[in-house]
C-alpha cells in the first residue's frame, strides 16, 4: 500500500438516537461485508446496549510490500481498532489539541501519579457488590503495551470543570447526610461531562463507592475528549485510593455510578475526526434490586436523560425502580463549612479565582460545597419534595408545591421514542429561577468539554 493510501475510508455516517457512529471500510478485498459482521459492528438498536460504538478515521498507514493485511475487507469498531493498533491509530505521534488544564502534579501536589498511570483499573475499580456493573475501558487503556505513548502523554487535569464537580459532589453529600428523609435504598447516577462527573464522584467517595462506566478511549482527533476524563482520574488517584473513613464501612457503602456525559457528543463534519463516541450500559433492574436499590437519583447537566439511557431507565421503571432527575443547574455558588454551629459562608468570585491560583488542593478543600438552590430551606425539604413512591401513574400537567423561595415542579409526563422503546419522563426537581450573586452559577454552565 502506498504511503498516501487511505487505510480507512468513510462509507456511511449516522447520528441519530438509534444508530450512533460512522462506518469505515478497509479496502483491499473485493468481497462484500458479511451480513453478520455488519450487524455486529453497526447495529445498536433501542434496548440493545453494549456493542462497541462505531468509529472511523480517514488516515494513512503503511503496509509492507507483500504483507498480508489483516484488516482488509471489513468494517471495525472504534475500541476494536484502538485495541489492535493503538489508541492513536492514524495519528501516531500526535497529541490532542486542547491541552488547557493539564498539570504535572496531582491533588496533593505530588508526581506520584506517574507510577499509577498503568494501574488505574486495578487501583480504582470497586471489588464490592458493584464490581460486575463496571465498564472501566478508559481506566484500562494506558496499561496496554500498544498504548505506551498514551501512558507517557496523559497528565492530571485540574480545571474549572473538575472543581465544579467537586463542589457539586460536596453538595450531594450534604443533602444525603444533613437533609432529613434521604432514602437508604438510593442509587445515585452521575451523568455529567467527564471531568465534572469524576470531580463529583471524588467528593462523594468518603460516603459512596464510585462505579466507573466509562467505555471509551482518547484519540488525538477524537470526537469525545476522553483524555480529560482520564486526566481527572489521575488527579484524584491518591484521594480515591486513600484509606476510607466515613459513616459506613466501605463494603456497605452505596454506589455512585459515574458516566461521561460527553459520550454522545455531536461530531464535526471533518473527515479526519475519529468517532470515539460510545453508549452507556447500566446494570439491569434485577442487579439493582439484588444489591438493595429501589430508588434512583439521576444527576445530569440537562433537563432530561440522554438518549442512550432512555430504554434502560424505562426497563428500571417497569420493574418498579423509582427514578428522579436532578439537574446540576440547581447547585448555585460555592460555600464553605465553618463548623456545625456556624452557618456556611459563601465565597466571592475573587476568592474562587484565588483558590485556583493557589496550591493543587486548594479548590478541593472538603469543607467546600455547592449548595442546592438559593435558601437552606431547599436542602432541608429536598427529599420530602421529591416524594419517592408517589409518582403519579397517569399523565399530569405541571403542578407546583410552593415554598417561600422555591418550587418543586412535576414535569408533564411525555412519551419519547428511542428505537422501538417508549417511556415516560422521569420526575425532575427544579428550583426557582435566578442565581446566587457573587459566585459561579447557571451562567457559567457545564460545557461539553
Amino acid at each position: 500500500m502506498s504511503e498516501h493510501a487511505k487505510r480507512f475510508e468513510r462509507v456511511a455516517f449516522f447520528d441519530d438516537p438509534v444508530l450512533v457512529g460512522a462506518r469505515w471500510w478497509h479496502p483491499g478485498a473485493e468481497a462484500e461485508i458479511a451480513t453478520d459482521s455488519r450487524r455486529k459492528v453497526m447495529m445498536i438498536l433501542g434496548g440493545v446496549i453494549g456493542i462497541p460504538v462505531l468509529c472511523g478515521l480517514a488516515t494513512t498507514c503503511d503496509t509492507e510490500p507483500g504483507e498480508a493485511d489483516p484488516m482488509a475487507g471489513r468494517t471495525i469498531g472504534a475500541l476494536e481498532l484502538q485495541r489492535s493498533q493503538g489508541w492513536d491509530v492514524g495519528a501516531t505521534g500526535a497529541l490532542w489539541g486542547d491541552k488547557a488544564g493539564f498539570v504535572n502534579t496531582d491533588l496533593f501536589g505530588t508526581q506520584g501519579w506517574r507510577a499509577r498511570v498503568a494501574t488505574l483499573a486495578r487501583d480504582l475499580v470497586a471489588v464490592d457488590r458493584h464490581h460486575a456493573w463496571q465498564l472501566p475501558t478508559l481506566l484500562q487503556m494506558p496499561a496496554s503495551p500498544a498504548n505506551a505513548s498514551l501512558a507517557r502523554a496523559i497528565q492530571p487535569l485540574r480545571d474549572r470543570q473538575v472543581g465544579q464537580g467537586w463542589w457539586i459532589g460536596g453538595g450531594l453529600v450534604r443533602l444525603l447526610l444533613l437533609a432529613p428523609g434521604a432514602p437508604e435504598d438510593l442509587l445515585i447516577v452521575l451523568d455529567l461531562p467527564g471531568p465534572i462527573a469524576v470531580g463529583a464522584a471524588a467528593a462523594m467517595s468518603r460516603t459512596h463507592v464510585p462505579v466507573w462506566i466509562l467505555d471509551g478511549c482518547p484519540h488525538p482527533r477524537g470526537t469525545v475528549p476522553w483524555q480529560r476524563t482520564l486526566g481527572a482520574l489521575l488527579f484524584f488517584h491518591q484521594w480515591l485510593t486513600a484509606p476510607q473513613s466515613g459513616p459506613a464501612p466501605a463494603p456497605h457503602r452505596p454506589g455512585v455510578v459515574v458516566l461521561d456525559g460527553n459520550r454522545l457528543k455531536a461530531p464535526s463534519a471533518s473527515a479526519n475526526e475519529f468517532d470515539n463516541r460510545s453508549l452507556a450500559r447500566l446494570p439491569n433492574a434485577a442487579a439493582l434490586t439484588s444489591a438493595g436499590y429501589h430508588k434512583v437519583l439521576l444527576v445530569t447537566d440537562g433537563g432530561k436523560d440522554r438518549d442512550d439511557l432512555n430504554p434502560q431507565l424505562a426497563a428500571w421503571a417497569s420493574a418498579g425502580i423509582d427514578i428522579r432527575l436532578l439537574s446540576t443547574d440547581n447547585f448555585i455558588g460555592v460555600m464553605r463549612h465553618n463548623g456545625a454551629s456556624t452557618p456556611p459562608v459563601e465565597l466571592q468570585p475573587d476568592e474562587v479565582d484565588a483558590l485556583f491560583a493557589a496550591s493543587s488542593e486548594a479548590p478541593f478543600d472538603p469543607t467546600l460545597f455547592a449548595p442546592l438552590g438559593q435558601a437552606a430551606s431547599q436542602e432541608r425539604e429536598f427529599w420530602s419534595s421529591l416524594a419517592y413512591g408517589s409518582r403519579p401513574a397517569e399523565p399530569v400537567h405541571h403542578g407546583h408545591v410552593h415554598s417561600s423561595a422555591w418550587r418543586f415542579s412535576v414535569r408533564a409526563v411525555s412519551v419519547h421514542t428511542f428505537g422501538q422503546v417508549r417511556y415516560r419522563s422521569w420526575v425532575p426537581w427544579r428550583s426557582s429561577s435566578g442565581s446566587r450573586s457573587g459566585s459561579w452559577g447557571r451562567s457559567s454552565g457545564f460545557g461539553s468539554g
